[in-house]
């Protein structure tokens, strides 16, 4: 079997993942430096039990350091609802696009609507430093852009694979891409807490960027890899897949060559499937999990561990990492490993079943974790032990809902 040119795509459909996660993490590591925080604002008094958590640290007011006094000198100062708007900006039109991005993804190629996706986002994180010292509105309306572009990015992605990759294949390059996404964030969150510590530029503005200059190598290998199909590449591609591999795919695919004729979306029967809204409500639940750990994650531990614990913003970016580690080896396992237990238990156990009970753990695990912090009071271990028990739990999702793409 000749894997070739696949893998290549495959690896760099898992970077340009990373490269979009990297996106929002990057802000979610950001705007801790970049917000003004202290024992007021955000709450926390000395009587109150985040207070005694702080006293028991080690730490008093009195210290000149930013590492070991409550309070945080950002450039802006925006409350905690205004920065969860900005945090959640990216998100409002990414709600809209992928409807309309498989269209899109027709009309001009997953090659090109991948590339776009991520291009003009990595520009415009370049540009969020002065649209935040211009105004917020300006800020949220450049993430705002982000997110619309955003949306085409998994669409694209998954498109491309569906031609370059056989059935079996595609379990497995899909939960890839969601491991490539953890990752990303597993290099932003130290990377970003770095420099917004010791970065050029006043350091938070050296985050955006640093993101921004490294999507140059993936474009180029991007633009010169890749073709919307094999049988394109073969015949007219920069980087040309082998004959022998063109045959492996056109042999171990049940269609080839060109797309069939669109035909109208049987709506009602969408709207009145049972499955259609058991999917739908996993991967609303699952996705709202997701991105509250990924977006406010960062802050939540900058602002229980700087404020409250007594930890310094770099090991707050590691402990972020820690999470994404977890999550990025559950999630390129979860696939290979529900595959593998179809393919050996498939005579027990049905198809359905293995995936709920995947998608039953990815969900109901981190919810179990959560609800136990609660009760961890100021044992900082314990809450970093409970979120990354949290998140290597959810990344079995790619054994359960994720499925459905490949």
């Amino acid at each position: 079997m000749a894997i070739g040119l696949r893998l290549v795509i495959g690896v760099l459909g898992a970077v340009a993942v990373g490269l979009f996660s990297s996106h929002r993490s990057s802000l979610s590591v950001a705007i801790v430096s970049m917000a003004k925080y202290n024992s007021s604002a955000t709450g926390v008094r000395d009587d109150s039990d985040e207070g005694q958590c702080w006293l028991q640290s080690g730490n008093n007011g009195n210290s000149s350091s930013q590492n070991s006094n409550p309070i945080i000198r950002g450039e802006f100062d925006w409350s905690e609802s205004l920065q969860g708007v900005i945090l959640g900006a990216s998100f409002y039109a990414y709600l809209i696009t992928p409807t309309i991005a498989g269209r899109i993804t027709e009309r001009f190629g997953s090659k090109w609507v991948t590339a776009v996706s991520l291009t003009v986002p990595a520009i415009l994180l370049a540009l969020i430093p002065t649209a935040a010292r211009l105004h917020v509105g300006a800020l949220i309306v450049v993430l705002v852009i982000m997110g619309l572009f955003h949306g085409c990015i998994f669409t694209s992605l998954f498109s491309l694979f569906a031609h370059w990759f056989t059935a079996p294949e595609r379990t497995i390059a899909i939960a890839c891409l969601a491991a490539g996404q953890n990752v990303g964030n597993l290099i932003t969150y130290p990377l970003a807490g770095y420099l917004c510590d010791r970065g050029f530029a006043g350091g938070w503005p050296s985050v955006f960027y640093v993101i921004s200059v490294a999507h140059i190598p993936w474009i180029i290998l991007w633009i010169v890899c890749v073709e919307n199909t094999p049988l394109i590449s073969n015949t007219k591609g920069f980087t040309k897949c082998s004959d022998e591999e063109l045959k492996y795919i056109y042999y171990n695919k049940s269609s080839f060559g060109a797309p069939e004729k669109s035909s109208s979306a049987p709506w009602k029967s969408i709207f009145t499937s049972r499955a259609v809204w058991a999917v739908l409500i996993g991967k609303v639940c699952a996705s709202w999990g997701y991105f509250l750990y990924q977006t406010k994650l960062p802050s939540y531990e900058l602002f229980q561990g700087t404020l409250v614990f007594g930890v310094s913003l770099l090991n707050n970016g590691l402990f972020n990492a820690m999470t994404s580690l977890a999550v990025a080896v559950t999630m390129a396992l979860g696939g290979p490993l529900s595959a593998f237990i179809i393919k050996r238990f498939g005579h027990r156990l049905s198809r359905t079943r293995i995936r709920k009970i995947f998608e039953t753990t990815a969900l109901i695990g981190p919810a179990v974790c959560l609800a136990v912090i609660t009760g961890m009071g100021c044992n900082a271990n314990g809450v970093v032990g409970l979120l990354i028990t949290a998140l290597f739990l959810y990344g079995f999702v790619t054994g359960g809902e994720f499925s459905i793409y490949g």
